[in-house]
């Protein structure tokens, strides 16, 4: 049995992962799906918002726990774009850009 690919659905500002609730719930039969909230938002452990702390935060998440080989990341009020495999990799260059 192949494992589902992976969609981490990303919330806007001033806003947290409970957005994503219903479509989360929607996703949940097709894909693996992760819903984190970013720092200085909903339950999130860090507390000040960063660019780059919010690119450590996607990338641990999605190094530690998708599956199926791919992500897809959809960001609320913001561009859905593929990410594969290679993200991980990708993400140095996303915290360097925001830094």
């Amino acid at each position: 049995m192949t494992e589902k690919e992976t969609i981490v659905l990303i919330h806007g500002a001033f806003t947290n992962c409970a957005d994503w609730k219903q479509i989360a719930s929607d996703l949940d039969q097709s894909f693996h799906v992760l819903t984190p909230d970013l720092p200085g938002h909903g339950d999130a452990a860090e507390t000040r918002f960063t660019m780059g702390k919010a690119a450590d935060t996607i990338h641990t998440l999605i190094q530690s726990s998708a599956t199926g080989g791919k992500a897809i990341a959809c960001f609320l009020r913001m561009v859905c774009a593929w990410i594969g495999s290679s993200f991980v990799g990708r993400a140095g260059v996303m915290r360097e850009l925001a830094s």
